[in-house]
């Protein structure tokens, strides 16, 4: 088995623009681990599973009087179960340093998070989506000079929604992240 654990702060900064008194409430800070089991299963399939602490960066009430809005009190926990494959050679990319992974998982929503949406409606403790999709990285040349390395990180997938309180359309989704450090 392996496993990582971690934090991360989700910063939006224009946040929903419905209400001029709720203007910056999506912020959030989020605890996990992740564990993967690489051997359990034949031909290069992992399945890993990864569970979420979610909660609001700020709370009670702001400097101008609002009180604590529905995203601000929306703590809990997201439970996400899935399968992992590395495709070595993908015939459409040619050849890249790093497979192409291809996934699927399911996630669980324990009550976490608002759907502004929907008007600040509570999520239900549900089954919440699958989700399909690819990724892969690689370190481009204009990253990875003297003093700095990095790479990036791409992802397509389609999220297929179970529980219309998160959302209730299937959604594209495509992402790129950058990661350059210092040597």
């Amino acid at each position: 088995m392996n496993y990582v654990f971690g934090w991360r702060y989700l910063n939006y900064p224009d946040g929903p623009l419905y209400n001029s008194c709720y203007d910056r409430d999506l912020d959030r800070w989020e605890t996990y681990g992740t564990f993967t089991w690489p051997n359990v299963c034949p031909a290069r399939v992992v399945p890993y599973y990864q569970m979420v602490y979610t909660s609001p960066a700020d709370g009670g009430r702001r400097w101008d009087g609002c009180d604590r809005s529905w995203f601000r009190s929306s703590a809990g926990f997201y439970h996400t179960f899935g399968v992992g494959y590395d495709w070595q050679r993908p015939w459409f990319v040619g050849r890249l340093p790093r497979p192409v992974r291809l996934y699927a998982e399911t996630t669980y929503n324990d009550g976490a998070g608002g759907n502004y949406l929907e008007g600040g409606a509570n999520v239900d403790h549900d089954w919440s989506h699958c989700t399909l999709g690819a990724s892969t990285a690689f370190e481009p040349r204009c990253i990875n000079r003297e003093g700095l390395a990095g790479r990036v990180a791409l992802n397509i997938g389609h999220q297929i929604s179970m529980d219309d309180s998160v959302n209730g359309h299937d959604r594209f989704f495509a992402s790129v992240n950058v990661y350059v450090q210092t040597k």
